[in-house]
């Protein structure tokens, strides 16, 4: 199949237009039990300092215990998305869990203190402040939300809602069905824990595009890399609100730096917006005669910051687009069912057979006399 012009030029739009929306606040809210098992403190640790790469710097963190975890817990939901509330622009909320999780009786995913215990609560009544009708979100479309949940069975949060305004993202350790690697004390001296831990995943991701220099993270590449650094346990995604996947910008000068990694801190001022992905894509025959220069006029509107880079465009049984883009660009084209795109790989030089620029000559400047 192939796609429409139109298609393709308004899912280049909607993906260009997440990249131009920086957050006005951002805050991380980082959960664990007081009674820990499963050596949630270093996830804690580790998630803190990715978050901070990514210009997370307010987090709230809590300690669960006592008579009522699950209502001190949304107390502290419920008072940060108050002060969201009086925010006009785009704010994002990022919800961290590590320990137990286990299924209770109505089939839903239970946060709890261990495996034995009957403490806890239901992961509903928090994930309904994100999404859910009637909570503090409800109503605003400026409040992006990203859940990362390193739990047995946390892929029951990743189910899907109707879609609105604003999007709210689940990362989770195991499906939902399934219990997460690494999670739990015995496996301490298994080398296998940490390379498939999920809060692991998700800091090597932040620390490829920290040192990448990159100004930006989609979460769908975020997705990608942390599946392809899952030899054990593949983590489970979901987009319970919204269709536009969200994009975190990457902050440089005063990020912390992560366990083993290179104090090198890269310059945002040479770093890119992230991976760039070379594809192809089908325009219908209807549009044959027209497409290629349609394409090519589109493209050139945007400033060459958003590295959209057309490599050529040939005519055969259709007509046939050969295009460089930002990876979420290659997302949001593939997101129409009846296209025929073909994702070739990542951009890792620049056209080996464009035209050298020639260099300017010494003497080009001076008057001839």
């Amino acid at each position: 199949m192939s796609i429409k012009f139109a298609d393709a030029r308004k899912a280049i739009t909607d993906a260009i237009s997440i990249r131009s929306n920086p957050y006005e606040a951002k805050h991380a809210i980082i959960v664990s039990w007081a009674k820990d098992d499963t050596q949630a403190e270093s996830d804690v640790i580790s998630i803190s300092q990715s978050l901070h790469r990514i210009g997370v710097n307010d987090q709230t963190k809590l300690s669960l215990g006592g008579a009522t975890p699950g209502w001190d817990l949304l107390d502290a939901v419920r008072l940060i998305e108050r002060t969201f509330r009086h925010i006009t622009g785009p704010v994002l909320l990022f919800f961290f869990y590590a320990g137990h999780g286990a299924i209770d009786s109505n089939q839903r995913l239970r946060l709890c203190e261990s495996t034995t215990s009957t403490s806890g609560f239901a992961y509903d009544s928090i994930a309904r402040e994100f999404a859910g009708p009637g909570s503090e979100f409800d109503g605003f479309a400026n409040t992006d939300v990203i859940v990362l949940l390193d739990c047995c069975y946390a892929g029951k949060a990743t189910r899907s809602s109707p879609a609105i305004d604003r999007t709210v993202e689940v990362i989770a350790a195991a499906a939902a069905d399934g219990t997460a690697f690494g999670n739990f004390g015995t496996f301490q001296a298994d080398s296998r824990r940490t390379a498939n831990n999920l809060t692991w995943k998700f800091a090597m991701a932040v620390d490829e595009a920290w040192r990448n220099g990159w100004n930006g993270m989609e979460m769908d590449w975020l997705i990608e890399h942390m599946k392809k650094n899952s030899s054990v346990k593949m983590p489970h995604h979901g987009r319970v609100l919204g269709t536009v996947p969200i994009r975190v910008p990457i902050e440089y000068g005063s990020a912390s730096v992560a366990s083993g990694s290179s104090p090198v801190v890269p310059s945002p001022a040479t770093g890119s917006s992230g991976p760039q992905m070379l594809f192809t894509l089908k325009f219908p025959e209807d549009e044959e005669a027209s497409a290629g220069q349609s394409m090519l006029k589109f493209i050139r509107r945007f400033d060459k910051s958003v590295r959209l880079d057309l490599q050529g465009v040939w005519r055969s049984n259709s007509t046939i687009v050969l295009l460089a883009a930002p990876w979420n660009v290659f997302v949001a084209m593939n997101a129409y069912a009846d296209s025929d795109i073909t994702l070739l790989g990542p951009v890792l030089s620049a056209n080996l057979l464009a035209e050298p620029q020639k260099p300017k000559s010494a003497e080009s400047g001076k008057a001839q006399g």
